[in-house]
């Protein structure tokens, strides 16, 4: 079934409709108008009488006005219009002293006498950072809100700091921070929170990894201490014991003070009040009585036989009976033979029992087994290259470092510690494992410094340029190194006898080797061996000799 629908048209005069898959449109036909003015409404079709004047002074550039919907016109000038390349700005008619609006904000206009005057608002100076101008207003603000962060805050807004300690606001568009001031907490222990800026008290205590809060009891090893968390501290007192009442006392695991035992112990066994407490005395009964074992003694009736034996475990004694073996008799108490030397047996109570013997562990690596005996003996010689040695006789080693002596019957061999040697180099003693010292020849001086130097030792020298050194038996000596001097040439002096130049005010070396004092740049001799040292200001510095030792 086809259906009448309205159908929208961009011509405010036409009005179309939508019928048997048609659109047709009817135009609405305005009235003429006598007005010079007109004026046709943005989205209406028919113009209405308007008035108000064109200003040519208004003029832009842009497309024409009057091709454009919503913009006024005047019918005598409409020729001269669809001909204008210019847009031109309808100002309606104002009366005497009326207001008209100005070309900005900052622009007032009143209508004077036939003219449009104006005038121009100054505005004041800002003293904030942040401005802005709003539409419709000429002078700028300051800007009300702050930027942190991808975040506003308004004027007056508390601004979030990283920093505990600041306190921010958004002031006229700036954000303004203060410092806090703490004040000390009243307490030993403190601590700062996360987050926070000032410290405050540590209302726990730490003790073994485990935290306890303020005034509650912190357990420790020993029973007798009392442990209390305080303030972050844990304040301890001890517990005082009163003596129990009674002769025998323990105290018990994980108790502080003692107490009165009821029970007993005897052989590492706990026995309770009036428990049985076995004795190696077969005679004796005992009992546990308030901890204390008491026991009481079995009497045995008298024997008439003429000899007799108390078994083992027995109290009493009973009369001896004899045993027989291979035909052979044996009285109590008697040994009797086996044929397994490993076994020893005797006679008791009319029965032979015997005894398996148990072999020592010996301490030696070779033995052997004497016919008719139970256990191994040690074999007490070694032998080596074939010849044989006793026990703890030394025994000959190809390695002279090696310590050897024969112990039942093998070989043990020690390695030979050498001692340390109190010298440079050591030399091999043929068939000996430890080396000695290498004697080194000395040097003898003549003249002003005759004397007798051992190797590596520094020697003095006729030549103040000269250091010399003792290298087995000859003098090696090397031009002098003068050290650098910190002081200016003119301060510099050459002391009578002496190599280098020293400063005028110079430091010496006092109580050297021998006792003696060096000038500062002076070589000390045999101060240490196998080293070159010399006095530098005051120190008496060394360094290794080019001759080694």
């Amino acid at each position: 079934m086809l259906t009448r629908q309205s159908v929208p048209s961009a011509n405010p005069c036409a009005t179309c409709v939508c019928e048997n898959g048609e659109v047709t449109c009817d135009y609405k036909n305005c009235t003429q108008l006598s007005c010079d003015d007109q004026l046709r409404p943005e989205g209406q079709c028919c113009a209405a009488c308007a008035e108000g004047h064109w200003l040519m002074n208004r003029e832009v550039p842009g497309s024409n006005p009057a091709l454009t919907t919503g913009i006024s016109f005047s019918k005598k000038f409409i020729p001269h219009l669809l001909l204008s390349t210019q847009v031109y700005k309808w100002i309606p008619k104002y009366k005497e002293g009326e207001s008209i609006p100005g070309n900005n904000a900052c622009e007032s206009c009143k209508c004077t006498q036939g003219k449009v005057v104006c005038t121009y608002t100054s505005c004041q100076t800002l003293t904030c950072t942040n401005k802005v101008t709003n539409p419709g207003k000429c002078c700028p603000d300051c800007v009300q809100v702050c930027k942190m962060n991808g975040k506003d805050y308004k004027e007056g807004e508390n601004v979030p700091s990283d920093d505990p300690c600041q306190t921010c606001t958004c002031r006229n568009g700036d954000i303004d921070c203060v410092y806090n001031d703490c004040v000390p907490p009243k307490c030993p222990n403190t601590y700062t929170p996360k987050g926070k800026c000032c410290p405050e008290c540590v209302q726990g205590c730490t003790m073994n990894g485990k935290t306890y809060k303020d005034g509650e009891a912190v357990p420790t090893k020993d029973p007798c201490e009392n442990c209390t968390c305080n303030n972050g501290d844990v304040d301890c007192d001890y517990t005082a014991c009163a003596p129990p009442p009674c002769d025998i006392s323990y105290t018990p695991v994980a108790k502080c003070c003692p107490v009165c035992r009821t029970d007993c112990v005897r052989n590492g066994k706990t026995y309770k009040d009036g428990e049985s407490v076995p004795d190696d005395n077969p005679c004796a009964t005992c009992k546990c009585v308030k901890g204390v074992v008491k026991c009481g003694y079995k009497e045995c009736t008298p024997l008439t036989c003429a000899a007799s034996y108390r078994p083992k475990g027995e109290c009493c004694a009973k009369c001896k009976e004899g045993c027989e073996k291979n035909g052979q008799k044996y009285e109590h108490g008697q040994t009797v033979p086996d044929s397994d030397p490993c076994k020893t047996c005797r006679c008791l109570s009319g029965e032979v029992k015997c005894d398996t013997i148990s072999c020592p562990k010996l301490a030696c690596y070779d033995t052997y087994k004497p016919a008719g005996r139970c256990c191994p003996r040690c074999k007490e010689s070694c032998t080596r290259d074939g010849k044989t040695y006793e026990h703890g006789k030394p025994v000959p080693d190809a390695d002279p470092c090696r310590n050897c002596t024969c112990d039942n019957g093998r070989v043990r061999c020690d390695i030979v510690v050498c001692p340390i040697m109190n010298c440079y180099v050591t030399v091999p003693q043929p068939g000996k494992c430890c080396p000695i010292c290498k004697e080194y020849n000395k040097c003898k001086t003549t003249g002003q410094y005759a004397a007798e130097y051992k190797h590596g030792y520094n020697t003095p020298s006729e030549d103040p340029c000269k250091y010399c050194t003792c290298v087995d038996g000859k003098m090696e000596c090397e031009d002098y190194a003068c050290p650098k001097l910190t002081c200016g040439e003119y301060e510099r002096i050459k002391p009578k006898g002496k190599c280098c130049q020293v400063c005028k005010e110079k430091k010496p070396c006092n109580k050297g080797p021998y006792g003696k004092d060096y000038d500062d740049g002076d070589y000390v001799p045999d101060y240490k061996p196998c080293k070159k040292c010399r006095c530098n200001y005051g120190n008496i510095e060394c360094e290794d000799s080019k001759y080694g030792c």
